[in-house]
């Protein structure tokens, strides 16, 4: 990579995302189920190329796709509509960082 970013992967990397995802979800909805919270975070994973080249929909190396915690929440959010998602995720081979902020 850069000197200064390593990648990594598997399910020990993957698990503190995911459940920082669904704590999200259950800030906004605190009756969410677990099997509700899943299926907003199946359904709005991110398949790109690199999840497609693993032969798309579920796969070992994905599962559903990444994660897509922006989608879940604003699906949740709309009521089951949308999901939006981040592309980019560098510019001129430089990370880039994003923030969120809710406007009531």
């Amino acid at each position: 990579m850069d000197g200064f970013h390593k990648g990594v992967n598997g399910t020990s990397f993957a698990s503190p995302a995911v459940a920082g995802a669904v704590a999200l979800l259950l800030q906004e909805d605190p009756t969410l189920s677990t099997n509700d919270a899943a299926t907003l975070l199946s359904e709005t994973a991110r398949v790109d190329e690199d999840v497609k080249d693993r032969g798309g929909a579920w796969n070992p190396g994905f599962g559903n796709g990444k994660l897509n915690a922006l989608g879940a929440l604003t699906r949740l959010r709309q009521g089951g509509e949308g999901a939006p998602s981040l592309e980019v995720l560098s510019y001129n081979d430089e990370p880039v960082t994003f923030t969120t902020e809710t406007v009531d």
